[in-house]
């Protein structure tokens, strides 16, 4: 590349995924439950932590109930679901999981730094990224659940 602009560019987005790739520290979140109360990915150490990503949509909705066919293998392999919302409304998010029940609903604060970091892409609706308990990623971009894939990468990964 000889334009020097494009090629900056380039090597930023080469750095930021290289900082997701596996092995390396995961970024932290902040975000709260639905009383409020404040949670980081610091609150979940020693644990396999599965971050899911979505909008509140119906396709990223729709991966709740898959999610809740998995909760045996998340208790058995000590992962805790963490679903971090990038609902912009509290309103819209608290009734969108009012009858949720899988794994630890919170609303992302801050959510466009927060996953430019993790290259999340609106057009994929939803992503969802395993994490080790010494808060390492595993995987940043794993099969979604209703896929079936999610379950098979946890059981022969972990």
């Amino acid at each position: 590349l000889t334009d020097k602009k494009l090629l900056t560019r380039y090597e930023q987005i080469y750095d930021s995924w290289v900082r997701i790739a596996p092995g390396n520290k995961a970024i932290d979140f902040h975000a709260q439950d639905s009383t409020g109360k404040e949670f980081s990915l610091k609150d979940f150490k020693h644990q396999y932590v599965c971050l899911y990503l979505w909008q509140n949509v119906y396709p990223c909705i729709v991966e709740f109930s898959h999610l809740k066919k998995l909760d045996s293998l998340f208790k058995e392999k000590n992962i805790q679901l963490i679903n971090l919302s990038i609902e912009p409304k509290l309103d819209e998010w608290k009734k969108t999981i009012r009858n949720q029940d899988t794994g630890k609903h919170f609303f992302l604060k801050n959510e466009k730094e927060f996953l430019k970091k993790y290259h999340y892409s609106s057009g994929t609706i939803h992503q969802f990224i395993l994490i080790a308990p010494d808060g390492k990623i595993v995987e940043s971009h794993l099969p979604n659940a209703s896929s079936g894939k999610l379950e098979k990468y946890l059981t022969e990964q972990l």
